[in-house]
């Protein structure tokens, strides 16, 4: 593996993490279901007669699922090399990044693939992993130089996934930090929901900020722009798509 690709993975590896605080995904920290979750599921355990008991039961399995840890943000380009040589799926996914937002409770996986990115590929990302944790958004980093860089949503095999594709070459730098570029800021109700509204002025789905922020349909963001009569100015869009 030649030294450019590898600073190039480097330089992604560090703008994800970038990314993630910009969607107020936090560091990871170690996480077990919490005692409530257990509690219940146990009282499911007891039941167990009918077929939805009984699946409650296999839920029941999870009871005290630890999230495993992954390796922490690399920030010695050094160290990354020895980590990523040999270029295999193996080292890759020793980098392979999970964090989580407070506020709603919701985990994402972030993945860091050279194969070639098909459904069958995707798949096996949901089922043996994503799945077993119930996770329900990814972002697969394309490590594959000789593909098309634009990013984009997987064709996820179930609905409930939210799945997206970043190209490395996409991530060699911050789409926010560019001074004219107005801070824009995902918006949640007081349940910690991400913000819905069809009001507001859109976004485009495809926009690079929407992209960057990982918007779905109706999702909100809040526009923070210097102003120099107040101060600041603030204006919010709806994503559509």
């Amino acid at each position: 593996m030649d030294q450019d690709r590898i600073r190039k993975l480097f330089i992604a590896y560090n703008v994800i993490h970038e990314m993630l605080n910009n969607r107020l995904f936090l560091e990871y920290e170690d996480h077990e279901l919490d005692s409530s979750e257990s509690e219940e599921q146990g009282e499911s355990e007891e039941q167990g007669e009918s077929e939805e008991q009984g699946e409650s039961e296999d839920e029941s399995s999870s009871e005290g699922l630890v999230y495993p840890k992954p390796t922490e943000q690399i920030k010695d380009e050094e160290e990354f090399k020895l980590i990523v040589t040999p270029f295999t799926r193996d080292s890759l996914n020793k980098l392979t990044i999970r964090r989580q937002r407070l506020m709603t409770g919701e985990w994402i996986f972030i993945y860091f693939v050279c194969d070639k990115l098909n459904l069958d590929l995707v798949k096996l990302y949901v089922n043996e992993d994503l799945s077993k944790y119930k996770v329900y958004r990814a972002i697969f980093v394309n490590c594959n130089l000789q593909d098309k860089i634009e990013p984009k949503r997987l064709k996820s095999p179930e609905p409930a996934y939210i799945l997206e594709c970043f190209h490395v070459n996409w991530l060699q730098f911050n789409r926010t930090k560019n001074e004219l570029v107005p801070a824009h800021i995902p918006m949640f109700d007081k349940d910690g929901k991400s913000k819905k509204c069809q009001q507001y002025p859109k976004i485009k789905i495809d926009d690079v900020q929407a992209r960057w922020l990982g918007l779905i349909e109706y999702d909100v963001i809040k526009i923070v722009r210097p102003s120099s009569t107040a101060g600041e100015g603030v204006a919010y869009r709806v994503c559509t798509k």
